[in-house]
């Protein structure tokens, strides 16, 4: 027998990693849900962000991304099956008890919100159902016996109501996986088995490897052309589509190889005899091995993320990251061991970089959900990253026809020709396929249909939605949609009526004027016309611009502007004239001061805009001395006359003016009598 051994030069790095980074911090926790219980499976994750995992105490549980219970729901059954997610959203999972074939032996449908879709009771056991692309859901059950186990069925079931379409007497602990072309692959009694779809045999592969122990094989897991990867207890297989064997490795140690993942660069992950190994997946020799000091082994496979990284789960209750080269760069303890039996979990990633994971510990510490922060987002983009391929836990090998993409082109709009149609161009040029495939196009549309890239169509008047669908002789793209919107874009013609000048209406700061009526036509169909005069056409003081709109059925519009003037060529109004005191006595040649008292208003301006000018005239010869104009209101006049005459008369003249040069007059007189009483 050959002796295993690591490298001393990788040994030496895993153990120097630690030390190289510590106190930083690769992965960290976010949260633990506890009362999750002992977990010994992998999770799986929803397209909505749910968890969803079982526990070794009769429950199955729906977690919220921040750890919240979403649901639980009491099964009666030990889950170290991993749950897998269909496209509707049912969540398939199979359950067993802890020894015999008692009651809990069963397989589970739950609906999204926690309710039971269907269950099989009498069939279950640990092993992961796998999805087939149409559904179906393939399921190995593997019941106990005692201490022993038996081999158990491969079932197929209608996804929608749990009938069973097929079972073969090829059961076992590992799961199915299902090939590209629906072919499924199953490991049962140390051989690999394909079926058809309908359960047929097509081909047994028989590595002629002598057990040596109960250790439960490794489910297949298949890349980008077809070739399928499994194991047998220590030896690793890889085996063509057509079942011969490619090449076979058998690993020194008597221990069991755990399930595997497969990286973009065609690495082989898988966990054996305390270590993370890395081998070729063209032949199978190793590439490099990690010891991560464990005495047992973990079931489960790495994880690859999107950064490279393996994330690893191993028996002693440490979360484990490796990197690409071999080196161990974190681990971080999970508070206790699993048991009592080896785990078969594998961390599920998400887009946001939480790695969920269930912890096995004996304690209620060491035991529950999962999450850490890492600096993955998201997993490696791979032919099968992790434990069953992606998060939703299909154990399906993605298709490798690519889907056609149609590109209907830019929305467009066109001008209707005289006649209210428009004839364009489709665009489907942009469509693409990423397998170079011959596309054929379909355009649809209410009432007519057209083929080809590039079909020329005339549309009425009006919006049109116009879909594309493409096919590269296998599948049909999602639609396209491309909106033609033909419209009449030539505006209608308006002329408003002719200007306006007119003056203010008695008393009033405007006029009321009678507009006229404008006229207006289109080329495509009849037209509104508004205009924004104001209520009761009533047009204050000053040049305001009526401005005419015409609207077409199409929401085209013109407009047309009449200038309708009204001017203020009202003076402001005087009255209540009089002048305190009226009559200035005695004539002793001394000034005195005069009130005049007056109201004024004006139809447009208010009174403190209005200028109030006074003058002072006198029917005897006088000087600009013998009086004072003091303010809008106050003069001062001498109190003298002539001695011959019959009296001083002082004519007072009032003078108003509004903002538009308007002027108006009022007059108002004192007297110096000649003798008192006269």
């Amino acid at each position: 027998m050959k002796k295993f051994w690591i490298p001393s030069v990788i040994a030496a790095l895993c153990l120097l990693t630690i030390g190289v980074i510590h106190g930083q911090s690769l992965i960290s926790l976010k949260w633990q849900n506890k009362n999750c219980g002992q977990i010994l499976a992998s999770p799986a994750i929803g397209n909505d962000g749910t968890i969803f995992i079982g526990n070794r105490s009769n429950r199955f549980f729906a977690v919220n991304p921040n750890g919240t219970l979403q649901w639980s729901f009491n099964t009666g059954s030990v889950h170290d099956s991993s749950p897998a997610i269909g496209s509707d959203g049912t969540v398939f999972v199979g359950g067993r008890d802890v020894v015999g074939g008692g009651p809990g032996f069963q397989f589970f449908a739950f609906h999204p919100n926690g309710s039971i879709k269907w269950q099989k009771n009498g069939i279950g056991g640990n092993s992961s159902p796998a999805l087939g692309s149409d559904g179906t859901v393939y399921f190995s059950s593997s019941p106990y016996n005692g201490p022993n186990y038996t081999v158990g069925n491969l079932f197929a079931f209608n996804p929608a109501n749990g009938d069973i379409l097929w079972t073969q007497p090829y059961g076992g602990d590992a799961s199915p996986a299902v090939g590209e072309d629906g072919t499924i692959y199953h490991v049962s009694g140390y051989k690999l088995y394909a079926f058809s779809k309908n359960g047929c045999i097509q081909w047994i592969l028989d590595p002629q490897i002598n057990p040596f122990s109960m250790a439960p094989a490794a489910s297949p897991i298949l890349d980008a052309n077809g070739t399928i990867y499994f194991a047998v207890y220590n030896v690793l297989i890889a085996a063509d589509p057509n079942g011969t064997i490619k090449w076979k490795q058998t690993l020194p140690s008597m221990r069991g190889i755990s399930e595997l993942s497969l990286g973009s660069d065609s690495t082989l992950y898988f966990g054996y005899s305390g270590s993370l190994h890395a081998r070729y997946a063209s032949d199978g020799t190793q590439k490099w091995a990690c010891s991560l000091g464990s005495t047992a082994d973990n079931r489960g496979a790495p994880t690859i993320g999107h950064d490279g990284n393996l994330y690893y789960v191993i028996t002693e209750g440490y979360f484990i990251v490796v990197n690409s080269l071999g080196a161990l760069v974190q681990q971080l303890y999970l508070g206790g061991a699993f048991g009592p039996t080896s785990p078969n979990t594998s961390p599920a990633l998400g887009a946001d970089g939480t790695a969920y994971l269930g912890g096995g510990g004996s304690s209620y510490d060491s035991c529950g959900l999962y999450a850490f922060q890492t600096t993955s987002f998201g997993l490696a983009d791979s032919p099968w990253p992790k434990f069953r391929r992606d998060n939703c836990n299909p154990g399906r090998a993605p298709a490798t026809n690519t889907v056609p993409i149609a590109v209907a082109g830019t929305d467009q709009t066109v001008s209707a020709a005289n006649d209210c149609t428009a004839s364009l161009a489709l665009d489907g040029s942009g469509s693409s396929d990423a397998d170079a495939d011959t596309l054929t196009y379909k355009w649809t549309w209410t009432g007519g249909s057209a083929t080809g890239s590039n079909p020329t169509i005339t549309f009425p008047l009006g919006i049109h939605t116009i879909t594309l669908v493409v096919n590269d002789g296998k599948e049909d793209s999602d639609p396209d949609v491309v909106i033609i919107s033909v419209t009449d874009t030539t505006p209608p013609t308006i002329k408003a009526p002719a200007d306006i000048s007119v003056g203010t209406d008695p008393a009033k700061c405007g006029a009321t004027v009678d507009l006229g009526t404008p006229t207006a036509s289109d080329n495509c169909s009849s037209v509104s016309v508004s205009n924004n005069a104001p209520a009761g056409h009533f047009f204050s003081v000053g040049a305001t611009l009526v401005i005419y709109t015409a609207e077409d059925a199409s929401g085209n519009k013109s407009s047309s502007i009449q200038t309708v003037t009204v001017s203020d060529n009202a003076p402001p109004a005087i009255g209540n004239v009089s002048a305190d005191p009226a009559v200035l006595w005695p004539p002793n040649n001394k000034f005195m001061t005069v009130t005049i008292a007056y109201d004024v208003s004006d139809n447009c301006d208010p009174e403190n805009l209005i200028s109030v000018r006074l003058t002072v005239t006198c029917n005897e010869k006088i000087s600009t001395s013998a009086y004072q104009i003091i303010d809008a209101h106050h003069v001062k006049l001498i109190a003298d006359r002539e001695g011959k005459g019959s009296g001083r008369v002082y004519t007072i003249t009032i003078l108003c003016t509004d903002t538009k040069g308007n002027s108006s007059t009022r007059f108002v007189q004192v007297r110096v009598p000649h003798d008192q009483g006269k």
